[in-house]
């Protein structure tokens, strides 16, 4: 069990903007950097349009700002892999230990939605990949109905114990797809996996993406605050 030695707390949509304003003003290199590797990745199919919508539009820029925060790189380990060093979130963790732990147990992935608790705003999701469940406070998941078809796609976080959506993308896929049943190694945390939210962008918004003709931009959810 790891320990805090200060109380620890979510960050606001605000806090988060303001973290990437700085860090366009203290280190303007990086996030350039940052911009170039999401568009050669992505390629964005609105790029390629006379006229994007304003939910395209706010789908991309919400996408951006999610992946730049919490997946990419800002300082390469020169020995590692492409996606091994500290994060802007990391960053800001070293500079105020109350983050730690959101900084510690974030991470995005595909679940299952079990069970809907809409009275409570919480839902029993099933990551797809461990099995292990999760019981999250988010009220659009717990109220959308439909969802518990398919899968969920949202980043989520352990703060003082309850688990929570941390990132403002969710992303629905209705194509039916039983639960497996829960892993037996479910206390076992899932390891972060930095390339899962912008390969699923890629697939969602991409020129060439898998799902681009399918999804409608409504449904890769920017959360409001």
């Amino acid at each position: 069990m790891i320990l805090y030695k200060d109380q620890q707390r979510p960050m606001e949509q605000s806090e988060l903007l303001g973290t990437l304003g700085r860090l366009e003003k203290e280190r303007p290199d990086d996030l350039a950097r940052a911009k170039e590797l999401f568009t050669n990745y992505v390629d964005p199919a609105i790029y390629y349009m006379p006229h994007p919508t304003v939910a395209q539009i706010n789908a991309l820029n919400c996408a951006f700002t999610e992946w730049c925060f919490f997946d990419f790189v800002l300082d390469p380990d020169p020995e590692g892999t492409p996606l091994a060093g500290g994060s802007v979130l990391e960053a800001a963790a070293e500079r105020d230990d109350t983050l730690r732990r959101l900084a510690d147990t974030q991470f995005f992935s595909s679940f299952w939605v079990i069970e809907q608790d809409a009275e409570h705003d919480l839902s029993l999701l099933r990551e797809t990949t461990t099995c292990q469940d999760f019981i999250v406070h988010d009220h659009m998941m717990a109220h959308r109905r439909n969802w518990t078809q398919g899968v969920v796609n949202a980043r989520i976080a352990s703060i003082d114990g309850i688990w929570e959506t941390c990132g403002k993308c969710l992303s629905h896929d209705k194509k039916e797809s039983d639960p497996l049943p829960q892993s037996l190694s479910s206390s076992t945390m899932p390891r972060h996996d930095r390339s899962r939210f912008i390969a699923l962008t890629r697939d969602l918004q991409g020129v060439n993406g898998r799902y681009l003709e399918s999804v409608l931009a409504e449904s890769f959810w920017p959360q409001q605050p």
